[in-house]
């Protein structure tokens, strides 16, 4: 990969400038005679043909960024092509290969897409049209040999959490080592958070080039595969937990139940459904959460991980691995992982932890707590109230804000992302109705999404 240089490549890109105007009103022209306004895009105002001055930045970043391009550049999110005529417009005239995902939604994107094919003879343009979160995985699968090979993947599709997750896994397992992830729009919180993430977890740097002010990017560098974080290791065992008492709530949770045993016996987990045998009946039953995962910390291996899932939590894709979708939010310095959930407090319906001295002290110590026995959110108000008076307990948890990862729900406060078809799981919090649950069950099983009020 080539160094970043400032002057050098706006000098190169200026000596494009005349091709560049030529494809630009040729652009135009194809999005004016559409009559469908132009979403935003590295030249203009969103839903406008009005020049932008300050995307100049961004402009010179992807006209490096597409040098890069040796062999092989993805885009999911063609648009109108400008970010591909950029990427193109400066790299040398050898054959390329040039995967484009792209929803379809505009009437100008097909013809532009038809028009840059013209231009760039050298280029060889593949194009899936279609929800980019379902064609992608199924491209994937059908051309496995093309995972790893990438130069440059831009993600610029759509901007829902749910869209974000999805492209972003699958840029992922497209992107080579060494080759370049670019992510549009980083100007949105949860995008940014996305994009911290991907960092935290070793496996890419971001790369330090201009800043970009309109509509903003972030461009990071692969520097290892997830397959190269724990080299010639073992996989770490993973236990998923849930307790359920009492025959009628089980019965109509029983879809919820074997969401969970089934998911474990795809992934190769163990799936622990605990009973009657640790219920304290001198409390809510929610209280007995704690002497069941005491019980089983006991009769498993010390660091072992354990998920406990509360009875209410569906699992909706079981498509979805644990290790590469929730795993990487536990950093390696923590213990504990909790959820901020849609509405803006800390819960404990899906927790993962790690089956250590201090964890399980953490758990006697919730336990005695019993000035909350009776509180509307029994042991979860004892959780959050060690965290925000004990400074060592603080050192040992993880809160994140990315709830709809493992913790998603139907209700929230407005501007917080709520579940929807295609996301890990839904945690049925606020629901107090079992049969109400069975009933949501159903609707998501035939493909709604349903919304509950808060």
């Amino acid at each position: 990969m080539s160094a970043f240089n400032e002057e050098v490549e706006r000098n190169e890109y200026e000596k494009c400038a005349v091709q560049k105007e030529r494809l630009l009103e040729a652009l135009k022209q194809i999005i004016v005679e559409s009559k469908s306004p132009l979403e935003g895009n590295s030249f203009y105002i969103h839903n406008s043909l009005n020049m932008y001055s300050e995307l100049y930045t961004k402009q010179l970043n992807l006209f490096w960024c597409g040098k890069q391009g040796n062999t092989k550049i993805c885009e999911i999110g063609f648009n109108a092509g400008h970010s591909c005529m950029l990427m193109l417009l400066g790299r040398e005239k050898t054959p390329l290969d040039f995967t484009v995902f792209d929803i379809g939604h505009h009437s100008y994107t097909r013809p532009c897409l038809e028009y840059m094919k013209g231009v760039f003879e050298n280029v060889k343009f593949e194009y899936i049209e279609g929800d980019s979160t379902m064609t992608m995985p199924k491209w994937i699968k059908a051309n496995d040999a093309s995972k790893g090979t990438y130069d440059v993947v831009h993600v610029d599709g759509g901007h829902s959490e749910h869209c974000i997750y999805n492209d972003m896994k699958n840029a992922d397992a497209l992107v080579k080592v060494d080759g370049i992830l670019i992510v549009d729009d980083t100007n949105v919180e949860y995008i940014s958070k996305y994009v911290d993430l991907y960092v935290s977890s070793g496996n890419y740097r971001e790369l330090n080039i201009l800043k970009t002010i309109g509509y903003q990017h972030r461009i990071l560098q692969k520097i290892k595969s997830n397959q190269s974080n724990t080299p010639n290791k073992e996989k770490i065992p993973l236990t998923i937990t849930t307790l359920v008492i009492g025959a009628d709530y089980k019965k109509s949770l029983a879809s919820c139940l074997q969401s969970k045993a089934d998911y474990a016996k795809k992934h190769g987990y163990t799936y622990i459904e605990g009973g009657e045998k640790t219920w304290d009946r001198k409390r809510p039953i929610a209280w007995s959460k704690i002497p069941f995962l005491l019980d089983i910390c006991t009769r498993l291996p010390e660091g072992a991980l354990i998920w406990q899932s509360d009875a209410d939590v569906f699992i909706t894709n079981h498509e979805i691995s644990f290790d590469t979708h929730v795993l990487p939010l536990l950093p390696n310095n923590k213990d504990f992982l909790l959820t901020l959930d849609a509405c803006g407090h800390i819960n404990d319906g899906n927790i993962v932890f790690r089956n250590t001295a201090w964890s399980r002290d953490f758990w006697r110590r919730v336990y005695e707590q019993t000035q909350y026995t009776y509180h509307i959110w029994w042991e979860n108000a004892a959780i959050i109230h060690l965290l925000e008076t004990v400074p060592s307990d603080r050192e040992k948890i993880e809160v994140t804000p990315h709830h709809k990862v493992f913790n998603a729900y139907l209700r929230g406060v407005e501007g917080q992302p709520l579940w929807e078809q295609g996301d890990f799981l839904v945690h049925f919090a606020g629901v107090y109705d079992p049969e109400q649950m069975r009933v949501l069950v159903e609707r998501i099983q035939r493909g709604e999404t349903p919304r509950i009020s808060m």
